[in-house]
């Protein structure tokens, strides 16, 4: 998502309303948890084969770069 779809998407909404984001638990009954919005940041991530997604890229070995190039994002934690 771009953040030109995300403010589509918040701008009819109640201003007043609470921002939270789902996340798994992890746990055996598949809870979806749905925790408060502390902080929006940029940052850069890398997508992780191990992982099957994006991890931050702090530590990032510049070996790797030719073939997990990072990228810049707005991240919502």
């Amino acid at each position: 998502m771009k953040v030109s779809e995300l403010i589509e998407r918040l701008q009819n909404l109640d201003p007043d309303m609470d921002v939270m984001f789902e996340h798994p638990a992890h746990d055996y009954w598949r809870t979806v948890l749905a925790s408060e919005v502390s902080q929006v940041s940029e940052n850069t991530v890398r997508y992780a084969e191990y992982h099957r997604q994006y991890v931050l890229a702090e530590g990032y070995d510049e070996d790797e770069e030719a073939s997990d190039p990072r990228k810049e994002v707005v991240l919502i934690g």
